[in-house]
């Protein structure tokens, strides 16, 4: 008994020691009534560990889908969304994102802008981000 406990212990430490040669964490996805904030920072977190499937779960088709895995850091005023008045279902954020690694003369501290809409469901997706409003 004591022989199996002991194997099924080295089995589950070795699941868990294996699961993380992948490179990428796994992120969770917020559920369909979260905030705008709690999406975006879902969807940045993503971004930074490089999980390019939960990314991708958080934006719409409009968005190119690219995963942008140069992010190293990034913050924002959650409580500070623009939603203009002509889209009341959308609403923007500024991001500061620290990029490093990622080609195209991006190395450094920017500021990017982020809009999320409100989709039929209710739930929010990313529909673009850029370094201009």
């Amino acid at each position: 008994m004591r022989s199996r406990v002991l194997w099924l212990v080295i089995v589950v430490l070795l699941g868990g020691a294996l699961s993380g040669c992948s490179g990428h964490a796994s992120i969770s996805l917020p559920p369909a009534s979260a905030p705008s904030d709690v999406v975006l920072d879902s969807y940045l977190q993503a971004l930074v560990a490089g999980d390019c499937a939960a990314a991708r779960a958080m934006e719409t088709e409009q968005l190119a889908g690219e995963c942008n895995t140069s992010i190293r850091r990034y913050a924002f005023d959650h409580s500070r969304p623009f939603t203009p008045s002509f889209a009341p279902d959308s609403v923007q954020y500024v991001v500061s994102l620290t990029v490093s690694g990622g080609g195209g003369g991006l190395d450094g501290d920017h500021n990017w802008f982020y809009w999320l809409a409100r989709q039929p469901n209710g739930a929010w997706l990313v529909t673009s981000g850029g370094s201009g409003p």
